[in-house]
């Protein structure tokens, strides 16, 4: 029995030029899609982090806002003095442990502490109408954290306890 190899290597075909290139094209837009996706979730990570960096730091500034002294000796003031017109600064001790920008503003409702830590400027709202509980005011404050473009990162909602005196 003699095989013919004529007909053996007239049936193998290999590929044309224009379908290695068509492959390859398809390979590379593939190849590249895929890598588009990179820098995508990196965008998304950075994101992720600066707003789990805005509510630690949202609740940190809340914890040590409702441990002030000088949050309380602001209280005091409005309270002995609701018409009057706040000035704070850094050189004012009484309200040193605040940690102040000189930016303060004051409306019929809210007091707004303004100051900056790292790269995150840090709104301190502090509705001036309390709720009373027992011997106790409680003060809504509600902080805002920006980033750099002023864009909001995250808030945080809390309660500053203010102790009537004579209890």
């Amino acid at each position: 029995m003699k095989i013919n190899i004529n007909f053996l290597y007239r049936n193998q075909r290999g590929f044309t030029l224009i379908e290695v290139l068509l492959a390859f094209v398809i390979l590379t837009i593939l190849i590249f899609s895929f890598l588009s996706l990179f820098p995508q979730a990196s965008k998304t990570n950075e994101r992720t982090d600066e707003r789990f960096t805005g509510a630690n730091l949202a609740k940190e500034v809340l914890v040590k806002i409702q441990k002030s002294e000088g949050i309380t000796n602001l209280l005091t003031n409005l309270k002995n003095n609701p018409n009057s017109s706040l000035t704070l600064s850094k050189d004012n001790v009484q309200y040193a442990s605040l940690n102040l920008a000189e930016n303060i503003q004051k409306t019929d409702s809210q007091v707004t502490l303004i100051t900056y830590e790292n790269t995150y400027k840090i709104n301190i709202m502090l509705r001036i109408d309390p709720n009373f509980i027992g011997s106790e005011e409680l003060y809504q404050t509600h902080i805002m954290i920006q980033n750099r473009s002023e864009k909001k990162v995250s808030d945080i909602f809390g309660y500053v306890i203010y102790k009537l005196s004579g209890d």
